[in-house]
């Protein structure tokens, strides 16, 4: 239950940013290994009146650096573009999950990469 209360509080600063500093929306990463090697990457979206989640994205680790900013830029690059917040939540997951499997921190991603990307597959290389 350990990692539920961090969860949980993880949750609660997020919701004191909003209401504290007038956030529209905070976003949240979890990177958890599923298996030796292997991350599975979600996303948590607060606003004041809703809790979005994203799908959990797989991939085999290559490098971790950049993976961080590649979230943030493909959650930017979504919300500006009026996709709509859970669209923004799933690029971001399915962009940190994709810079794992790329060595170094410039994100380097082909055509087919994003047009497979509303696939259910997990981002082996």
């Amino acid at each position: 239950m350990e990692g539920a209360s961090a969860a949980e509080d993880t949750v609660e600063l997020a919701r004191q940013a909003i209401k504290q500093w007038g956030h529209r929306v905070v976003v949240l990463r979890d990177t958890a290994q599923s298996a030796p090697g292997h991350v599975t990457v979600s996303a948590t979206a607060l606003t004041s009146e809703e809790i979005l989640t994203s799908s959990g994205h797989q991939a085999q680790v290559v490098d971790a650096f950049g993976a961080g900013d590649a979230a943030l830029a493909a959650f930017i690059a979504a919300w500006v573009s009026d996709s709509g917040l859970a669209a923004a939540l799933e690029a971001s997951a399915w962009a940190c999950a994709f810079q794992h499997t790329v060595v170094g921190d410039a994100w380097q991603v082909r055509a087919a990469d994003l047009e497979g990307r509303s696939q259910t597959w997990r981002i082996l290389r």
